[in-house]
């Protein structure tokens, strides 16, 4: 498995452009080598613009300082050497202190950063900041100091409320997004009453992804039945 550290993709990324000059030539790509994959496009050499490598860095060490994984080292989870893409992994001891980014892109088209879920090869967003799991990995091992078994669903149901703060009808159409988080709070255990408090959707809304009615049942001819 190969790995980095901040440190080294900082000093990468300044000798490459040191050496590029103030020219117009394209400074050295900073190299990573992800494991093989037997996705398409995946696994190889990625080369990271140094820019991308710097801003990768500058976002651990911003996001990541709540103890020492700003300083790595992070094994390079996974690679798109045709999107110059790689995901970053801070492994965790234990595993629910995990963290893990996705970066990519290029001056000319756009740096992108993405905090990934903390379960390992998962391609979702973190719904609640670095390590945060989502929906379909709030079963996760929780915090030690965490006596909730619902942590993870809590945190991204609190992120969740934040980001869309109003009540109602402006709620009832974030459809996917809400249903997502419903069915994965559910699935652990989340009763039907603490996510109506917490998130403010309709009660009736969560009752009818926990027990979906079924539709009908004709009772006439078959053929004259609904489709």
């Amino acid at each position: 498995m190969f790995t980095v550290t901040t440190g080294q993709l900082l000093r990468d990324a300044m000798a490459s452009i040191e050496q590029a000059g103030t020219g117009e030539e394209e400074p050295a790509p900073v190299l990573l080598h992800s494991p093989p994959s037997d996705r398409a496009g995946h696994g190889g050499t990625v080369g990271w613009h140094p820019l991308v490598a710097i801003a990768a860095a500058g976002h651990i060490v911003q996001h990541w300082s709540d103890g020492w994984q700003h300083k790595g080292p992070f094994e390079v989870e996974a690679g798109s050497p045709a999107g110059r893409a790689a995901v970053l992994l801070y492994p965790g001891t234990p595993s629910f202190a995990s963290r893990r980014l996705e970066a990519g892109g290029h001056p000319s088209d756009g740096i992108r950063v993405r905090e990934l879920c903390g379960h390992h090869g998962c391609a979702e967003d973190a719904p609640a900041g670095p390590g945060s799991r989502c929906s379909a990995h709030f079963s996760d091992p929780v915090p030690t100091w965490r006596k909730d078994s619902t942590y993870w669903a809590r945190i991204a149901i609190d992120a969740w409320r934040t980001k869309y703060p109003t009540r109602g009808e402006e709620k009832t159409l974030l459809d996917n997004e809400r249903h997502r988080l419903i069915e994965g709070a559910l699935s652990i255990g989340m009763r039907s009453s603490d996510l109506h408090e917490t998130t403010g959707i309709d009660r009736a809304a969560i009752d009818r992804i926990a027990d979906p009615q079924r539709a009908p049942e004709w009772e006439g001819h078959p053929l004259d039945g609904p489709a």
